[in-house]
């Protein structure tokens, strides 16, 4: 009989074939929970949850960073994204540019967010604009009461406040300069736009200039498991690459693509003209410059004690293929 294993993952076109079991995993039957990404990362973060499961590549860093080695990452990364859609502003801030941040007040759901942690690291990298350089205001978007996935010890040049309002209605009254939204907010209210006018446009050039596509989740495994089972790492690679090829491949299709936008195949080809036949990769070294640029972030903005390495966050897992399996 097959070993169960309970998964879970954000949903998307990524991992469905793994949900509805087209994909599967030899000799273990998958148990597949679809949640959200706020549903998972907190149970994950406390070690507390599932033998697979989606994670903040930020938050796993923190914990690795830390000796916690209760779950190993795999260089798998079903959750990437631009984010120069995400800040917004206030209109009467006077910010036209990046480079007017700074000096400001700005809200955040979460310091270790993966995707405030880019944010925070391309405004550094392009526009001069530290995070010593800026005002923090940390708290929910459109509600109150949002905490930290993880403790942090920040250094007093980190300033940050805490919200006692959602961060929205803060920045619609002038209360704060802008706001990171990873998730965007269901409403714009009067006085709010996007900093970029035409973020697409803006993030084409970056991912031109840099090559970089932002990695935002990661998958990671219970470390006990993987070292019962020598081979499950690689199974697992080749699992989620077969399930994301089969999500590449109906993009593609004429007949059945794979979404409910109208000029899917259109895009696909647009997106593979301007980024590359393997757009979406998988693996260590397909996303080394990745990689490499967010443990430097997660350094500089201390995240991590030191800058940790892609064999640090994502070579324990195969290590484990080279050892003795572990007694049950």
């Amino acid at each position: 009989m097959s070993q169960q294993l309970s998964i879970a993952l954000c949903p998307s076109d990524r991992v469905s074939a793994l949900a509805t079991g087209a994909v599967g995993i030899p000799g273990y039957d998958p148990q597949v929970d679809l949640l959200e990404p706020e549903q998972i990362f907190e149970r994950a973060a406390a070690g507390d949850s599932w033998d697979i499961c989606e994670m903040s590549l930020s938050t796993h860093c923190i914990l690795r960073s830390r000796g916690d080695d209760t779950y190993l990452a795999l260089p798998v990364f079903p959750g990437r994204s631009f984010r120069h859609r995400a800040i917004l502003v206030n209109t009467e801030a006077g910010i036209k540019r990046p480079e007017d941040l700074a000096g400001k007040r700005i809200g955040i759901p979460e310091y270790q967010l993966t995707a405030i942690v880019w944010v925070r690291g391309i405004l550094q990298d392009r526009h001069g604009v530290a995070p010593a350089d800026v005002d923090l205001v940390q708290g929910g978007v459109e509600q109150v009461g949002r905490k930290e996935k993880v403790v942090l010890d920040l250094p007093a040049a980190i300033r940050i406040s805490q919200a006692r309002e959602p961060l929205l209605d803060l920045l619609a009254r002038g209360d704060i300069d802008a706001l990171i939204a990873p998730r965007l907010p269901s409403r714009f209210p009067a006085g709010v736009q996007r900093l970029f006018a035409d973020p697409r446009k803006a993030e084409q050039a970056y991912h031109a200039e840099t090559g970089l596509f932002p990695l935002m989740h990661i998958v990671v495994v219970r470390r006990e498991l993987l070292a019962k089972d020598s081979k499950l790492a690689d199974a697992l690679m080749t699992t989620f690459e077969a399930a994301k090829d089969a999500s590449i491949a109906r993009l593609a299709s004429e007949t059945s693509p794979g979404t409910a936008l109208p000029w899917t195949a259109q895009e696909f080809e647009e997106t593979r003209a301007l980024m590359g036949e393997d757009f979406w990769p998988y693996g260590i070294e397909a996303n080394r410059g990745e990689i490499d640029t967010f443990l430097r972030y997660a350094e500089e903005q201390y995240l991590t004690p030191r800058r940790l390495t892609a064999e640090d966050v994502f070579g324990a897992a195969f290590a484990l293929q080279n050892q003795p399996a572990e007694a049950s």
